[in-house]
């Protein structure tokens, strides 16, 4: 079996582009460039730009994780929206509903290299919220009846797992819970809302720094708002950067 090529530091680093159009996004790039070469588009940049975005970050040279969290459809509407990312290269696409939702992404990707990730919890949420969507048993019987975020999670992870993803959305907390769900398969990790030594948390619940969440199991680390508000975008990039290299350091 071929040895896969090992991800370098910089290139695990996700920066997500969270701002309300072009000339924002391609500031930021070219303030990063040579450093960053991995960037999330969320809703907000593509319902602005649309694909355009996402064809001039290609045209750079850089990889591309769609972020659009794909839900539960026709099977057709499915299909066509993975051959489009597909035909755009892209690298990463976030789906977020049932084993048949990946199971006809996968049939539509076919033998491409784009990884299909599953979101397991999203990164604001903790057991309160859960159960005031009914994730976990609140109570009332109309509810998952999963006591614990852990349980839903695992429940989460599994079934879409055997369905076709290749990987997760795995937040704070359960990135070494996830990690060791799978320990043979070794499937892609994830993680968004990294926060840098000393920074905000804002509304997330389940954060970990660069460095906790690469020794917890994660391959790469999404980090939007510390690099964007930052003084030197550039600077704190770098600084994420160092605790990716010093955690791989630690691990070898």
């Amino acid at each position: 079996m071929k040895t896969p090529t090992p991800i370098k530091p910089a290139d695990r680093l996700i920066f997500a582009l969270d701002v309300p159009d072009r000339t924002k996004a391609l500031a930021y790039v070219e303030q990063l460039d040579g450093l960053v070469t991995f960037y999330k588009v969320g809703w907000e940049l593509f319902l602005a730009e649309g694909l355009s975005i996402v064809r001039e970050l290609k045209a750079k040279g850089h990889r591309v994780f769609l972020d659009l969290k794909i839900q539960d459809d026709v099977d057709e509407t499915v299909n066509r929206y993975i051959q489009v990312a597909v035909r755009e290269h892209i690298d990463l696409v976030t789906l977020h509903g049932s084993e048949r939702l990946f199971a006809t992404a996968k049939r539509a990707k076919g033998d491409a290299s784009l990884q299909l990730l599953s979101l397991t919890l999203l990164s604001n949420m903790d057991e309160a919220a859960m159960k005031d969507i009914a994730l976990l048993d609140n109570g009332t019987g109309y509810c998952l009846p999963f006591k614990k975020s852990e349980d839903y999670v695992q429940w989460k992870a599994t079934r879409t797992a055997k369905a076709g993803a290749d990987g997760f959305i795995a937040s704070g907390r359960f990135v070494s819970f996830v990690r060791s769900l799978f320990q043979e398969s070794r499937p892609l990790i994830v993680t968004p809302g990294v926060r840098p030594s000393g920074a905000s948390h804002a509304e997330h619940k389940n954060v970990l720094t660069p460095k906790a969440a690469i020794l917890a199991g994660s391959d790469y680390l999404v980090v939007g708002r510390p690099i964007r508000d930052a003084d030197s975008p550039r600077a704190t990039a770098q600084d994420v950067v160092q605790e990716i290299t010093e955690a791989l350091e630690s691990l070898s």
